[in-house]
């Protein structure tokens, strides 16, 4: 391509960006003009400078914002670091597509719940609506409560049981906080694409598989979960967390191996779903930690790393021994 310089319209007509974007990037010290006319105030840019906004675009398309594309393109990255990067945002990703997709089942299960049970809804608490039917609207009765997802009770209760993430972090971190020299060690557990699952064999067996999967988790790590530092949590719909101090990798890989055997020799068919399932783990354990969103960050990578390998089985990263 050769060098010579355009007006910021013909620039933007041939490198396919509008000039507001151009004079936004500007400002972002992603692509300055290549010389400005100091009388007129004229931008001029190269013809070679579209390489540039082609980079900017395609580092877009993979959902880095013009910040971190700014941050990213002012440091000097080797072919490693970069790559390091690129699986950062592909951990990033995944977790937002994750929660969306969990959104969404929940949003039609709801809706076919709704369906199902027309009347006056009023929200309670958390997966909990109370129903007033349409014939029931004597404010002295009492308005009959349904759950959703409505699985059977004892799957319910059991599952409620298990901390959320919020109480989670508060824990490793208090943690972190008190035994500073201590090996931090964080598991999660995500089942196999868990969304077609729900797609092809409905709500209750997804409910179903989930709760055999977290008493499949729960077993295999029980041993280390009596030490008082130990914390089991449900991270999301189909995703489960074990946090640990001071504990050898060969116990967690033992417990590892054994929740993963248990969760794809199991019999589902009894469930209604007639195929193998299986999950991934990731484990991520490290003395350098200073909060709880670097554990599940980290761990969250080896879980990506395990689902690359061709899923049911582990992968283990930044292992200090």
């Amino acid at each position: 391509m050769d060098n010579k310089t355009y007006r910021i319209g013909d620039f933007a007509e041939f490198s396919g960006i509008s000039k507001r974007m151009l004079r936004h990037y500007d400002k972002l010290d992603l692509i300055k003009p290549a010389s400005l006319d100091q009388t007129n105030g004229y931008r001029y840019y190269n013809a070679s400078q579209v390489d540039e906004v082609k980079k900017i675009r395609h580092l877009q398309d993979f959902g880095f914002s013009l910040k971190e594309i700014q941050r990213l393109l002012s440091l000097p990255l080797t072919v490693e670091a970069f790559m390091d990067i690129l699986k950062d945002k592909e951990a990033h990703l995944r977790v937002e597509a994750d929660t969306t997709t969990r959104q969404l089942l929940k949003l039609q299960h709801f809706i076919t719940f709704v369906g199902k049970n027309p009347g006056q809804i009023n929200y309670v608490s958390d997966d909990t609506f109370t129903i007033i039917k349409e014939n029931e609207r004597d404010l002295t009765q009492v308005p009959e409560k349904r759950s959703v997802p409505m699985i059977n009770q004892e799957m319910r209760e059991e599952l409620y049981k298990v901390q959320n993430t919020l109480g989670f972090n508060e824990f490793i971190d208090t943690s972190i906080s008190k035994h500073p020299e201590s090996l931090k060690t964080m598991v999660i557990l995500d089942i196999d694409r868990f969304a077609s699952i729900n797609d092809r064999y409905g709500f209750d067996a997804g409910d179903m598989v989930i709760y055999q999967t977290y008493k499949f988790f729960k077993k295999s790590f029980q041993a280390l979960l009596k030490a008082p530092e130990s914390r089991l949590v449900r991270i999301g719909g189909d995703e489960f967390g074990v946090y640990l101090i001071d504990t050898t990798k060969k116990d967690i890989i033992t417990a590892c191996k054994e929740a993963l055997t248990n969760i794809h020799d199991y019999d589902f068919n009894q469930h209604g779903i007639n195929e193998k399932l299986s999950a991934s783990i990731g484990i991520f354990h490290s003395y350098d930690v200073k909060h709880s969103k670097e554990l599940y960050h980290m761990s969250t990578k080896a879980l990506l790393d395990a689902k690359r390998k061709g899923r049911n089985t582990y992968s283990v990263l930044e292992i200090d021994d």
